[in-house]
């Protein structure tokens, strides 16, 4: 164990066995368990319920478990379950009482991505003033942290906020984004990607399943989306709908696999690239 104080509860028979734990805070202790029914290790957040270092609208989202009715625990791979919140405000208490940085994580990296998972406590994501094709002058939201923009060159875009380009998007369609001059480095910018009217299609086909608010917005139109995929990627079309139905798109499945367990891959039609001619390709109405 990899801490200077005597953890205080005994949970590994409710978590698993231990493999680190870590004081991040007095009183919050980081832990990683691997338990006999789940092939990898999780992570956890744990504190006393009373402990004052984090604020009640922070204790909100933590879980109280049967085992253990006085602790408040934060389910470190559950993006919804607060653990940008708890680790933000983890972090926010070393910098102001002078505790070197965790090896955890940036804290803006962190924020940004509570914006996209808990909006109530980090705000919403702004809409960007300057765009790859110029200044925004109208926008209409498609998602949190999806916009489609009409610039000051009257072309339109879809920009795409950092946390969801950077996991829900293949490494293809990012490379026909745009990035504003000087934000490269997008693990220190953590910018929006732009996706000029062409080729954002690709993107909002690859993010559309993930994110079925955009199904609502009266600017979209799915099946000339898809239109618009086959008649200028044909290619990338003919592999997607190849590779879903051979199962290669299951990413669960594949990962089991890494650890000798062997499932049947699931097909996920609904992920396939379909063509509707009467639906034309003008996607993108406002």
């Amino acid at each position: 164990m990899n801490t200077d104080r005597e953890f205080p509860y005994n949970l590994e028979a409710d978590l698993g066995e231990f493999l680190e734990v870590e004081e991040f805070c007095p009183g919050i202790f980081y832990i990683s368990a691997k338990s006999e029914d789940y092939p990898i290790a999780l992570e956890y957040l744990v504190l006393k319920s009373d402990n004052t270092i984090l604020s009640e609208a922070a204790k909100s989202y933590g879980k109280v478990p049967d085992f253990a009715t006085d602790v408040l625990l934060y389910y470190l791979d559950d993006n919804f379950g607060g653990r940008q919140v708890a680790m933000y405000e983890v972090m926010r208490y070393r910098a102001t009482h002078g505790l070197p940085p965790l090896s955890y994580g940036d804290v803006a990296d962190i924020a940004v991505f509570g914006m996209e998972n808990n909006p109530e406590y980090f705000g919403t994501f702004p809409v960007p003033i300057h765009t790859t094709r110029g200044k925004t002058l109208r926008y209409k939201t498609l998602a949190r942290g999806v916009f489609a923009i009409e610039t000051s060159t009257f072309e339109r875009v879809v920009a795409i906020c950092y946390p969801i380009w950077a996991c829900d998007i293949s490494d293809y369609v990012k490379t026909l984004g745009e990035l504003l001059p000087g934000e490269k480095d997008t693990v220190k910018t953590l910018p929006y990607l732009f996706f000029p009217e062409h080729s954002a299609c690709l993107a909002l086909f690859e993010i559309w399943n993930e994110y079925p608010v955009l199904a609502k917005s009266p600017c979209l139109n799915y099946a000339a989306i898809m239109n618009a995929v086959w008649e200028r990627f044909p290619e990338f079309a003919a592999a997607r709908n190849i590779h879903e139905q051979s199962g290669d798109n299951d990413v669960s499945a594949k990962l089991l696999k890494l650890t000798g367990i062997e499932i049947e891959p699931k097909l996920h039609p609904e992920n396939m690239v379909y063509l509707t001619p009467e639906a034309g390709t003008d996607y993108l109405n406002f």
